[in-house]
């Protein structure tokens, strides 16, 4: 049976490795000979840098970019199993200055980019530090997951 993969985008940033990248670090899950029900419910709570594997199967864009693309098949992968947090993308631009708000050039991020933050580096009451991350652009996105030697 072929599993399809739904991917929305826009949503929340989250980061991603293929599945042979990640394949080659630590592996987690259940001990052998154990029920996974058992292992999920010692499982610790998921926090930020887990991943969780996606399966390889097929995307079918909404509007393919040929008759031939109709249906893409999509490799196996790993994404970040929590969204990336106010909290997360600070630190971010705290050590990458040239993503920091007021500094990105236009043509990178618009006028709305992290508006809801009290200033470049403050997140101020307006914005949860536990919550997910929005105002980034793509190209904001991109440079997060690269510095976290991911891709988006």
């Amino acid at each position: 049976m072929t599993r399809r993969v739904a991917i929305a985008a826009g949503i929340a940033l989250a980061c991603a490795v293929s599945a042979s990248a990640a394949s080659s670090a630590a592996a987690a899950g259940a001990p052998a000979g154990s029920s996974k029900a058992a292992a999920d419910a010692k499982a610790p709570a998921p926090k930020a840098g887990d991943m969780v594997k996606v399966a390889a199967g097929e995307h079918v864009p909404v509007y393919p970019p040929s008759p031939e693309e109709a249906v893409i098949p999509m490799k196996a992968f790993e994404l970040d199993r929590l969204p990336v947090t106010n909290r997360d993308y600070l630190a971010f631009v705290t050590k990458h200055p040239k993503w920091r708000r007021g500094r990105v050039p236009g043509l990178l991020a618009d006028h709305r980019y992290l508006e809801h933050w009290k200033g470049p580096l403050e997140i101020g009451a307006e914005a949860d530090p536990d919550a997910p991350v929005t105002r980034v652009s793509w190209f904001a996105a991109k440079a997060y997951c690269e510095a976290q030697g991911k891709r988006l």
